[in-house]
């Protein structure tokens, strides 16, 4: 029976070496011999009757090297379940090739693998200290609302020139060259822009314009600073690439039009809160500010999560074996990365790796673990949002929405793509309901400078 010997070769990171005998894979290979000279048809032999000799010298070492592989590989992962060793990937073999393969003088062979070990992490909540803000709702953040549930729910009315820079034109930005001929490969994107986003000098140029009206211009005369990587993004260019801003289009309008906005009155409070009863711009305001508060509170708890997360990455001690993790990148992909690559991906890959060990210990401290009612209550929220926001309620249609909602969830691609933020959700809630946070009361413009965004 093929024997394991363990060496430790570096923190967390462990050698072991598998021992076969010839007694180990003779029996396998004999019968291998044999099928092969049920099925052989070899020039010279009849079917069946080639000798194992013969057949030995053709296909004895490719027979001999795969069942010794194949009880080294079963060899190390019986001896790790055995052993109870925690592994964060799977054992790498770190033999290149075997020696030469004498099939009349069959032998030991010795293969050796390496494990990175699972480290020791010790987490206690209770010392995870984090703040719980309060954001205030001010009559400003109320206006602004109505304001934007007003526009919302407004009107596009088409306008024959252009006279405002409110006004919103439908545009075709077609790449030109420095004569103002529009280039055949070039750009062409059609999209609606306010005329407010354009710098001073271009907002005067606009002004007067009518439909088929245009103007040429650089992306970097065009567009201020805070508006040009966006349309950058929207033309399908680079940000990073900084000629892209220095491009020439033309800017032809197609449409010309201003919002008018839904003027307060029982009309629009149906149209902003359905589900509420809503006569006045006084109940209009209280539905607003549970709305906000509500918002807020979410954002809250999100930016809580935040602060979880910076503890845990920051304060936490979680040992890596550095040069198994090497290795393992090295051979992660289909086509093998070399040291030097390695290395040069260590510094970003380290701390994905420490989150992922921190929350395996995570949710097995915590007994947290995805179900199928999470995967539907995420699909059902998707779908609600994809739909505005608003509850169900399509009548006979209904069943339909559940059908969907079921065959979302139970998608494999929908299930993988969404297991780490389920269980990352639920270990922070976890985590939540066992610390005590600071209460702190701060505006919004002040609470928009501590949101964050954690990488998982």
């Amino acid at each position: 029976m093929a024997t394991v010997t363990k060496e430790n070769i570096g923190l967390l990171h462990d050698k072991l070496t598998v021992n076969i005998t010839p007694a180990d894979y003779k029996k396998t290979y004999d019968a291998s011999l044999r099928k092969y000279s049920e099925k052989a048809n070899i020039p010279g032999f009849r079917k069946g009757k080639v000798p194992t000799t013969v057949l030995a010298k053709m296909f004895g070492s490719k027979i001999i090297v795969d069942e010794v592989l194949s009880i080294a590989e079963r060899t190390v992962q019986e001896f790790i379940k055995n052993e109870n060793i925690d592994t964060f990937f799977h054992p790498i073999p770190v033999f290149s090739r075997f020696d030469q393969v004498d099939v009349t003088n069959l032998k030991d062979y010795s293969l050796d693998f390496e494990v990175g070990l699972k480290p020791t992490i010790e987490i206690k909540p209770e010392d995870i200290k984090v703040t719980r803000y309060t954001i205030e709702v001010t009559d400003d953040l109320i206006n602004s609302q109505i304001n934007r549930l007003q526009e919302q729910f407004g009107e596009q009315i088409e306008k024959e020139e252009v006279s405002s820079d409110e006004d919103l034109l439908n545009v075709i930005f077609d790449e030109i060259d420095a004569e103002g001929s529009v280039l055949e490969e070039g750009i062409s994107k059609a999209t609606s822009i306010n005329v407010k986003y354009f710098t001073e000098e271009k907002r005067k140029a606009l002004i007067g314009l009518k439909v088929d009206g245009f103007i040429d211009t650089s992306l970097v005369d065009a567009f201020p600073e805070d508006v040009i990587n966006s349309v950058i993004e929207d033309l399908g260019l680079e940000k990073s690439d900084e000629k892209a801003k220095e491009k020439l289009f033309k800017i032809t309008i197609t449409k010309i039009s201003i919002l008018e906005k839904a003027a307060l009155g029982e009309d629009f409070y149906s149209k902003a809160y359905k589900e509420r009863e809503i006569k006045s711009e006084e109940e209009l305001k209280e539905a607003v500010v549970e709305e906000i508060k509500f918002y807020f509170a979410q954002e809250s708890r999100k930016q809580m999560h935040d602060q979880i997360y910076h503890h845990l990455i920051d304060n936490i001690q979680v040992d890596i074996p550095e040069e198994f993790v090497l290795k393992m990148i090295e051979i992660s992909e289909e086509k093998r990365k070399t040291r030097e690559e390695a290395l040069a991906v260590y510094p970003s890959f380290a701390p994905q790796l420490k989150w992922s060990l921190l929350t395996a210990h995570l949710q097995q401290t915590e007994n947290v673990s995805v179900q199928n009612e999470d995967y539907i209550h995420l699909s059902k929220a998707q779908i609600q949002q994809y739909f505005g926001g608003q509850q169900f309620n399509f009548g006979e249609n209904e069943t339909w929405l559940n059908d969907l909602v079921e065959r979302n969830a139970n998608d494999k691609k929908f299930r993988e793509q969404h297991y780490n933020k389920i269980i990352t959700e639920k270990i922070f809630v976890a985590l939540e309901n066992k610390i005590t946070p600071s209460e702190e009361s701060i505006d919004v413009e002040t609470f928009a400078t501590k949101v964050h965004h954690h990488h998982f």
